[in-house]
């Protein structure tokens, strides 16, 4: 079923429209919906194409995202923040050789995409400066091939860290545990006294409040049990920051 996105509030609030046709409300999850309809469509004629030339099991299919998007997470819409719905990207991958049906829920980066394709291309040795590395064991689930052991991130005033690791010295289970990182940005009133206001934007309201008289801010989570970034374990678990911190 296709459907008109509508363009702004009036349109969207003029009762001589029918509702039918203006739905969802929110144009701009609206209009990222079709966007992402239409590169489905797009994909989908490459890859069949692919399957014409009698090619396709002969080919790795990557589908990625080079960044996530807020569309009303916590109130906010964009990019450019440390929490999953800005951070987090799509990546699916198909091919020869490749596990099907499995959801690796551990932390990879796209940057490793570069080293996957020389990997199965054949290219057995990176020049010096290069720090890629191949999804391959993750791919084929092959634990003896090498595997990158933490992933990092940032932007503008945050940083972020992610690595595997067990639960807790109690519980050996592996889980995903994310270090943020926030650099306050300082402000100074008329009476020369400074305050720093951190990563506050697009921030669930369970995150704990910035420090403001601190230029520092370290935030953690569960990224596999806590996908949405909703319960701080800072300082439940200063072990963890104190693992991840120099990394």
């Amino acid at each position: 079923e296709m459907y008109l996105c509508p363009q702004n509030d009036r349109e969207r609030e003029d009762p001589t429209m029918d509702r039918e046709t203006i739905k969802p409300p929110l144009s701009g999850v609206c209009n990222y919906a079709a966007e992402l309809e239409h590169l489905d469509m797009l994909m989908y004629s490459i890859v069949q194409h692919v399957g014409e030339l009698g090619e396709l099991d002969n080919t790795i299919v990557i589908v990625a995202g080079d960044h996530g998007e807020n569309l009303g997470d916590n109130g906010e819409g964009g990019k450019g923040m440390p929490w999953h719905a800005s951070v987090s990207t799509p990546l699916l991958i198909s091919g020869p050789g490749i596990r099907q049906g499995m959801v690796h829920e551990g932390a990879v980066t796209t940057l490793d995409l570069g080293g996957t394709w020389l990997d199965y291309g054949g290219v057995n040795e990176l020049v010096p400066d290069m720090t890629t590395m191949s999804l391959r064991s993750i791919l084929t689930g092959d634990d003896t091939l090498p595997r990158r052991p933490h992933i990092w991130s940032g932007y503008d005033q945050w940083r972020i860290v992610v690595k595997d690791m067990p639960t807790s010295p109690e519980d050996p289970t592996i889980t995903s545990y994310k270090l943020i990182c926030c650099h306050g940005k300082k402000f100074t009133n008329s009476r020369g006294k400074s305050t720093y206001k951190g990563c506050g934007k697009g921030a669930p309201k369970s995150a704990t409040p910035y420090p403001s008289s601190e230029p520092w801010q370290l935030m953690l989570y569960d990224t596999r049990r806590d996908p949405g970034d909703l319960k701080p374990l800072e300082f439940e678990r200063p072990y963890v920051i104190e693992e991840l911190l120099p990394l």
